[in-house]
């Protein structure tokens, strides 16, 4: 496995890519380096590379395909996060599948990006994912939120924590959420790591689902 960059610069996103098809991992490899403050700084072919690749050059996004030669995605991220909680993780999806979704809902992964999305699409879902946002669409949460295992019994959330819950269920970043309730980006952060701490969800994405599927909060009607 060779970098494609050896040097990014230090205030560049960081950008790992797990694909064991080289033509894929080669044209998002074009994508990220022909964008500003963005570098791949390697492609893994399989799950053990991918592993050895993240300790070492330590990226701060991985695009990670579920089709794995050796193992699924979504455990490789697994594995990838335990070592590394801050490590931002988005499953690349051919097709989307039910259990794929939700398995790397529950397993704590950041979202998803199309294999066919456009220039401008992955490049802001990676920029997202390293902001510590989830990127998923509407369409993927409703398929997946029956399948999704419970988080215990009847979950008390406060007012602002439900406001926060429905602004993340439509895609709102953390800038979104602090300007359209008028509150400071940390105290965002602060009611986000609440709402995780009290559905037990280990990212966002997880809590968006969770609290759907519970009924805490109604479906969005768009992303």
């Amino acid at each position: 496995m060779e970098p494609e960059k050896s040097s990014p610069d230090d205030a560049a996103i960081a950008v790992l890519i797990v694909d064991d098809h080289a033509m894929v991992a080669e044209s998002v490899a074009k994508v990220v380096n022909a964008t500003p403050a963005m570098a791949v700084v390697g492609i893994a072919t399989d799950a053990a590379e991918a592993q050895d690749a993240a300790a070492r050059l330590e990226p701060d996004v991985v695009l990670m395909d579920y089709n794995l030669p050796s193992s699924d995605g979504v455990t490789c991220a697994v594995e990838m996060k335990a070592r590394r909680p801050e490590l931002r993780v988005l499953i690349l999806t051919g097709y989307d599948t039910d259990d794929v979704v939700s398995k790397a809902i529950n397993e704590g992964c950041d979202g998803f990006i199309s294999k066919t999305a456009g220039v401008a699409e992955m490049v802001d879902a990676i920029r997202r994912a390293n902001a510590g946002e989830a990127v998923f669409t509407v369409a993927e949460l409703s398929r997946a939120v029956r399948r999704l295992r419970r988080s215990g019994g009847p979950t008390e959330l406060s007012d602002r924590e439900l406001d926060v819950l429905r602004l993340m269920a439509s895609g709102a970043s953390t800038a979104d959420l602090a300007s359209e309730l008028y509150i400071s980006v940390h105290t965002v952060r602060s009611h986000v790591r609440h709402i995780l701490e009290k559905l037990g969800a280990h990212s966002k994405l997880e809590a968006v689902s969770i609290a759907l599927r519970e009924g805490i909060i109604s479906m969005p009607s768009s992303n």
